[in-house]
Formats: C-alpha cells, structure tokens, sequence
C-alpha cells in the first residue's frame, strides 16, 4: 500500500482540524445522518484539494463549510421528495447528554417541642426529630431518661403543670408534638390537665402549632364500644 505523499497529509490535518465544526453544523440540519454527509463532504475535499491544476484554497474552513452545507442542502431536498411516505414532523434527533441531576431540596430544619418523650409513642417522635435533623426541647418528668446531650431538656411534672416551665419549653417552638398519656391508673386526668396547659403556655408565649401524637382514648368508638381500662377513671362516691 503507497504511503500518503506530503500533500495528502496536510489534506487530511485540515479536515480533521475542522471535523468537530462541520458535524455541529451538518448535525443540526438533519440529526444522525450527519455522519453521511460528513463522508460526502470529506470525498468532496480531497478531490479538490489534490486537483493538480486548481486553484490555492485561501480560506478552507469557510471553503469545508460551504461544502457541508451544501450538501445538507442537497440531502434535504432528498428526503423532502420522499417525504409523502412519512409520517410525522421531521426533527434532528437529540444527541445524548448525562442527565442533570438536581440535588433534593433539604428541608430547613425546625425548633420542636415533644412533651413525654420518655414513653413509648415518644421515643419514636423523638428518634424521627432527631434523624431529620431538628432541634428538639423535651419536657420530661425525670431528665435522667434522656442520654442523648443534643436535646433540650425542661422539666415539668405535666399532673401538677408548672406555668413557667411549660412557657419556656414551647417558647420559640415551630411546632409542639404530645404524646402525653397516662400510664397506670394512679395517674387519671394527667392528659387534660397536661395538654390544658400546654396549650395556655402556647398562647401566651405565641408559638406556631400543636400536634397531639395521640388521640384521646376514652371515648367509645364502633369499633370498641367501652373505653380502655386505663383510660377510664373510677367515679368517686359522694
């Protein structure tokens, strides 16, 4: 096989030099088949850039360009004739990208107050108040059942409500969350009278909301005619 003489080399730089223009350009006449017409183009180029008797190409960018476009030209008219077989619009098809991932939106994170934190319903509010990153006061009767140092800890007995306590455990809050509840049946009334207080806390020191965790359980339902026994009070003989 012959090697390629000098001015089959410097052929071939400049229409490689320029390859990336002409399919941008060809690409975005007619999609896929640019590849084609870029072969059309090259095929072109060569026959006359070794034409012995032609003339000195000042300009071959501009001199490639119009080659490509003119064969883009002559390809559309083409496909244009055969255009009754069809069907649909005639787009370029799109090149592949890597998809733009949008980061998720993290969610500012809010000053919560979480009465009874220490039970069983409270733990999980806790626990999800944390993991999403709030801030979180707890009002607990005993601080000692709270390891974790990151929470804010008032303590209030919420059967016998401290006024002032409960004011500075709501105060600035976003939100207030109770799982307040009474947990054996020396403790009947600790949720009205809690949930009581907290609520005239809340309206004094204007904080945003109140979300109780629980409903109440002592009202019947259809589907359990009798309250629960723990949350039923005895009624005292006068």
């Amino acid at each position: 096989m012959p090697e390629p003489t000098p001015a089959e080399d410097v052929t071939t730089e400049v229409f490689v030099a320029h390859r990336e223009l002409l399919f941008s350009v060809v690409y975005g006449m007619l999609g896929l088949v640019a590849e084609d017409v870029l072969q059309e183009t090259w095929s072109a180029w060569a026959a006359r850039a070794g034409a012995v008797d032609g003339e000195a190409i000042e300009s071959p960018r501009a001199y490639l360009v119009r080659i490509a476009v003119n064969k883009a030209l002559a390809r559309q008219d083409a496909v244009r004739r055969r255009r009754e077989t069809y069907v649909g619009p005639w787009l370029p098809e799109p090149l592949a990208r890597p998809p733009q991932l949008t980061p998720p939106r993290k969610e500012p994170a809010m000053k919560l107050t979480i009465l009874a934190p220490t039970g069983a319903t409270g733990r999980h509010l806790l626990t999800q108040a944390l993991a999403a990153g709030h801030q979180v006061t707890a009002v607990v009767r005993n601080p000692a059942k709270l390891a974790d140092p990151s929470v804010r800890t008032v303590t209030a007995d919420l059967s016998h409500p401290d006024p002032e306590a409960l004011a500075a455990a709501v105060e600035e809050a976003d939100a207030v969350l109770s799982a307040l509840g009474a947990t054996s049946s020396s403790e009947p009334g600790v949720a009205w009278r809690g949930t009581e207080a907290i609520v005239a806390a809340m309206r004094d020191t204007a904080s945003a909301g109140w979300s109780p965790s629980v409903p109440p359980r002592s009202a019947p339902s259809p589907h359990r005619p009798a309250p629960t026994r723990r949350s039923t009070t005895r009624a005292t003989p006068s």
